[in-house]
């Protein structure tokens, strides 16, 4: 039986039409200098435990892929048995100074912004906790760290205060309260202006507990004032649903309806597609048979778990079609090391939604042509 998802939520695009594309241009060189990557690394105060994530201080070191030289990779699953959803990375920068070197230590919260030059063509695809530090000397004496990170999500089973909130009192204000008193970044919080506590309640266990079960009640709500809304509509991605795989807290209000996939092919990224697991190889041209296959793009920083993705592939246009990515491996580099993503996706049923090319949208210039697949 073919396995399918359906899409949870869409990309945010900073609320832009994406309907009117502007003229498109890829530059296919080696100009490394029109990739951009941004490491910032912060500062933070510990109370209690090696677990604790503390709080920013404020103090940072920021590193720019122009001056430094700089390489990542980031992943992501939506596999419980694997990462849970929840990234990892590592971080690699060479050419430090001694002095840098020291200043740079375990728990201390890390950003990646990565993407290429110019105007929304980068941005936020990681924060997380250094967990580990690994150091070189090279011959000319400058020194290399390898950082390897986790999530804040996963850094713990953070447990929050017991509170009491009154009725009518909203999901967001309790939503920010936990993050807040956590130190786990909230990036987006779309609870609307029906959400909000029917009877006095206290809330306590960890920042999961607490957010999944304000989440059943916003969906619980969207269903008793929406007759056309069901239950099984919730559980196929309508609705309310939280996000962590860039290691910040999202609660979106997806709908399906209000989704788009966007587009990929040989002209826009598109560097290789190949499919992963077939249920039957007898029916390769039918996609219902296809569970997953991987697809490697120019880098793309919208790309996370459960977007939606249409791939037109030239060379097996049987594998073209509308797929939510199911998993993901991020690479960057600041100089010539690989500045691409590796997708597991899976196939989408009856999506009906509008599929957007931001390559129409956006100026991008690529380091590397894309080869068709």
């Amino acid at each position: 039986m073919a396995q399918y998802v359906t899409i949870g939520r869409r990309t945010d695009l900073d609320g832009e039409d994406l309907t009117t594309p502007t003229s498109y241009r890829a530059e296919i060189n080696n100009r490394g200098w029109d990739r951009y990557i941004k490491i910032a690394i912060f500062e933070v105060q510990r109370t209690a435990g090696i677990d604790e994530l503390g709080t920013v201080t404020g103090n940072a070191f920021e590193f720019d892929g122009d001056t430094l030289d700089i390489s990542f990779s980031v992943n992501a699953s939506m596999d419980s048995s694997s990462t849970g959803g929840l990234p990892s990375a590592s971080v690699t920068l060479k050419n430090l100074n001694s002095d840098t070197q020291w200043s740079i230590k375990k728990y201390m919260r890390i950003t990646i912004n990565a993407g290429y030059k110019g105007d929304k063509n980068n941005g936020l695809v990681f924060s997380g906790q250094i967990t580990n530090i690994k150091d070189s000397y090279e011959s000319d004496g400058s020194i290399t760290l390898e950082l390897s990170c986790i999530a804040m999500y996963e850094s713990k089973q953070i447990l929050v205060s017991t509170i009491d909130y009154k009725a009518g009192t909203p999901f967001t204000t309790i939503v920010e309260n936990v993050c807040s008193m956590s130190g786990i970044p909230l990036n987006a919080c779309e609870f609307d202006g029906t959400c909000t506590l029917d009877t006095a309640r206290t809330f306590q266990g960890s920042v999961k507990d607490v957010i999944d079960e304000l989440i059943n009640m916003a969906n619980n709500k969207l269903v008793q004032n929406n007759p056309t809304i069901t239950k099984k509509d919730i559980s196929n991605g309508k609705g309310y649903a939280m996000t962590t795989d860039r290691g910040y807290i999202e609660i979106l209000k997806d709908g399906g309806e209000k989704g788009y996939a966007i587009a990929f092919n040989a002209t826009n990224g598109l560097i290789s597609v190949n499919r992963e697991d077939i249920v039957s190889d007898s029916a390769l041209a039918n996609k219902q048979d296809i569970v997953t296959i991987d697809a490697t793009i120019q880098f793309n920083w919208r790309i996370r778990l459960s977007t939606a993705v249409s791939i037109t592939s030239f060379k097996q246009p049987h594998l073209s079609g509308v797929y939510q990515v199911y998993s993901y491996e991020m690479n960057g580099s600041s100089r010539n090391g690989s500045h691409d993503i590796t997708m597991s996706l899976m196939p989408v049923q009856g999506f009906a939604n509008d599929i957007v090319d931001l390559s129409s949208k956006y100026t991008v210039s690529y380091t590397q042509g894309p080869t068709d697949s």
